[in-house]
């Protein structure tokens, strides 16, 4: 991407003078797709409606596919990376700075956002770019796009201040879908979180109450995160843990504990419940388990 000439397109291309705003379709390759790295006097939200390619910015290979949305600051060098005989659609929505300034109080509960429509571009971590300005377009923003697309086309009477209206909207809907992301993503290494502690501490005697101490939240959102990211919930994956820590035991030529002593290490303390649920699991009782190894 380096050894490409950098260029720095101007909005007068894209809109009138008396209406700072376009939305439209275009496809690629074009000619200059492959000669050049762009940066522009404008803000940028890109939706890929047909093909695969990857996106670079800044250097940053970003894959994309149809449904796939990039927000992109002015500053951002980007550029297409297509395969040969490969073709895209993407439809384009541009605007200045100053077509979002009725709007900054509106924006004022997520700074972070609200800092990526500033003339001087923030540091942003890749995590960051990915959580809120690369992201699978939900069936709301679709919609929404395709209902702006027809405004502008039309131009009908007050279309300017509807398409104003509707990208206030539309950044709404991604702010929405970045803060559930971050959601999800946090959610599933708290789950990550209990499943090393479940590996771990297995022998112990831990339950939700532990759990829920240990991490600082609710039982109930422990399940929920637990549940989301392996579908099974804490308590039955910590017996499945230790049921398998005793049948490697079991099956070890160099033990010589008593079934007691192996439930009792892989955290069992009710030896009755230990080989009903060893054969619930399993089909057959420790003590089988025991003599087969005992036998080979």
């Amino acid at each position: 991407m380096s050894e490409l000439q950098t260029v720095r397109l101007r909005s007068v291309r894209f809109w009138d003078p008396d209406f700072h705003f376009s939305i439209f379709v275009e496809q690629h390759p074009n000619s200059s797709d492959s000669k050049f790295c762009y940066q522009r006097n404008f803000w940028k939200i890109v939706l890929f409606l047909e093909g695969h390619g990857t996106e670079m910015i800044d250097g940053i290979p970003y894959p994309f596919t149809p449904g796939m949305l990039f927000v992109i600051h002015p500053d951002d060098v980007t550029n297409f990376k297509i395969a040969s005989g490969q073709k895209i659609k993407v439809c384009n929505i541009i605007f200045p700075q100053s077509f979002l300034a009725f709007a900054e109080p509106l924006f004022s509960r997520n700074v972070e956002f609200l800092n990526f429509f500033q003339l001087e571009r923030p540091s942003l971590p890749q995590e960051k770019r990915e959580r809120y300005y690369i992201q699978t377009a939900s069936p709301a923003i679709m919609s929404l796009v395709q209902k702006m697309l027809k405004e502008f086309e039309q131009a009908k009477e007050m279309f300017e201040s509807i398409l104003q209206l509707e990208l206030l909207e539309l950044l709404c809907l991604i702010i929405r879908e970045g803060e559930r992301k971050s959601r999800k993503n946090s959610m599933l290494t708290l789950a990550q979180r209990v499943m090393a502690e479940l590996q771990e501490q297995y022998p112990s005697q831990i339950n939700m109450t532990y759990f829920s101490r240990k991490f600082g939240v609710s039982r109930q959102y422990l399940t929920r995160c637990f549940h989301a990211a392996y579908g099974v919930g804490i308590i039955k994956h910590l017996q499945k843990i230790r049921l398998e820590a005793a049948c490697r035991l079991l099956h070890s030529e160099t033990e010589r504990e008593n079934i007691a002593e192996i439930a009792s290490r892989c955290g069992f303390r009710d030896l009755s419940y230990f080989y009903r649920v060893f054969r619930a699991e399993f089909g057959a009782s420790p003590g089988s388990r025991l003599r087969n190894t005992e036998k080979s």
